[in-house]
């Protein structure tokens, strides 16, 4: 059953019982208030004739003329007054009957007995319901209904027939309005899951360009633009993973033709089995083989699934090493390498291995593309926020800012000057990917900043130690 159907099915079920049972109630108190209301009207109008008997009996007293002149008055009374008295007044409703008057007649207060004729006494359910006849302060008598008929008169049955159709109408109208907003409102709910369930069909059957409208700004509507956000990203992923593939072969192609043409030139004896070729062949398994462990890294922080070591690290200790490790380099490319650790201790919780595999990727980076003379600075800012800021600054030419969002991208070189040089000494092209991936890893954050012409500052946030490290 489509949910539409449903929607509109329980809207449907919840609006007939509410119908149906706001109409029981509305025509049960409609009823009984004008049953009240009818009761009320014959006990006046009793109550007047037996003032009009008081007096009549006053004029001429003989009970027998008396009952004479009520025999002989038009049935209008509506006796059904006297149902709540002789009858007991509760909330059942009576059953509909055609009109039915009652006549009245005069009885002893006491014992019941009928005044001007035989007959038996009436009960004492009657004797309640009478009204009193009185004369000088005393009852004389009191004026009760012969029939006891609980129903209503024809013109009050008809009244209150009406009233019942047209609570009946009004339920009906109610239902009808109701079905069709309901119906409206299971359309409204159903179109936007309709058309996202056409978009996740096609996303599973492989179109990655697929949009839903978005209808409306509530939870249908986000979900909606979710939707579009997941189908975007996969879209993008999926670029990139082809890019990936793409760059993977591309530098792949590279070692892999050095192989296999120095190794068929010295099979085809073109050149000599020596060392020094022996040693070019070497350099490019080495670089295959880089390249594939940087592969496997990525992969796994992308994943999650780098297992990190995490130990507090003194950051001053960990800056100050990777300088002494990247000394010699330095100086033979003639570039001033200086730390500027904090004043205080502050430690890091990190992965110490994996701390020292970031810093070696971006202070490399800057090495390759800082000039002779120029100067790079490893520094550590104040801890704030519950992390601390590492960063690698060098005098280079910059980055061009049309390539800074791309810049941690595997396989990224827009930027020729941030190229592989000719040498082959600038890596694969997944150092800063990997940088990123591992400080992700940590729960912290990467980032670089490059004014034009004045070089650029790689940054790194990692979270602090939750014990502090003792002074030095």
């Amino acid at each position: 059953m489509k949910l539409a159907f449903k929607v509109l099915a329980a809207l449907l079920l919840v609006v007939v019982v509410a119908l149906t049972a706001a109409g029981w109630l509305i025509d049960r108190n409609v009823g009984n208030t004008y049953r009240t209301y009818v009761d009320n009207a014959g006990r006046r109008q009793l109550q007047q004739t037996a003032s009009q008997a008081a007096q009549l009996y006053a004029a001429q007293p003989d009970w027998a003329v008396v009952q004479a002149w009520l025999d002989q008055l038009p049935r209008q009374m509506p006796m059904g007054a006297m149902r709540g008295h002789m009858m007991g007044r509760g909330p059942a409703r009576q059953p509909m009957q055609a009109a039915s008057r009652a006549q009245g007649i005069l009885v002893h207060p006491e014992t019941g007995i009928p005044l001007a004729s035989g007959g038996a006494a009436v009960s004492a359910a009657q004797l309640r319901a009478g009204a009193p006849v009185e004369a000088g302060g005393s009852v004389l008598a009191l004026l009760v209904p012969t029939e006891s008929d609980p129903a209503l008169g024809s013109a009050e049955t008809e009244v209150l027939a009406q009233v019942q159709t047209a609570i009946g109408s009004a339920a009906l109208i109610g239902g009808i309005t109701a079905a069709l907003l309901g119906g409206i409102l299971a359309w409204t709910i159903s179109r936007p899951l309709r058309a996202l369930h056409q978009g996740v069909v096609a996303l599973a059957a492989g179109d990655r360009q697929t949009q839903v409208i978005v209808h409306s700004r509530d939870e249908l509507g986000e979900l909606a633009q979710a939707f579009n956000q997941m189908a975007h990203t996969l879209q993008e992923q999926e670029a990139l993973r082809q890019r990936m593939l793409a760059d993977i072969a591309h530098e792949l192609r590279t070692p892999l033709s050095v192989v296999q043409g120095n190794l068929q030139a010295i099979l085809d004896g073109v050149y000599p089995l020596a060392m020094p070729e022996i040693e070019l062949v070497y350099a490019e398994t080495q670089l295959l083989s880089r390249l594939l462990q940087d592969l496997h890294e990525l992969a796994q922080a992308e994943a999650g699934n780098l297992p990190l070591e995490r130990q507090t690290v003194d950051v001053t200790s960990a800056l100050e090493r990777m300088a002494a490790r990247f000394a010699p380099l330095a100086e033979s490319k003639q570039v001033t390498l200086r730390v500027d650790a904090p004043s205080r201790p502050v430690a890091i919780n990190a992965d110490p291995d994996r701390l020292q595999q970031i810093l070696h990727n971006l202070l490399g980076n800057a090495l390759r593309h800082t000039p002779p003379g120029g100067t790079i600075c490893l520094a550590a800012g104040p801890p704030h926020a519950g992390s601390v800021r590492l960063s690698v600054t060098d005098s280079g030419p910059g980055i061009p800012p049309e390539h800074l969002p791309y810049i941690f991208e595997r396989f990224y070189r827009g930027d020729r000057s941030r190229a592989r040089s000719e040498d082959r000494t600038a890596g694969a092209g997944l150092g800063l990917a990997i940088a990123r991936a591992l400080v992700e890893a940590h729960g912290g954050a990467i980032g670089v900043t490059s004014p034009p012409g004045k070089g650029a500052t790689f940054w790194v946030e990692l979270p602090l130690a939750h014990a502090a490290l003792a002074p030095r």
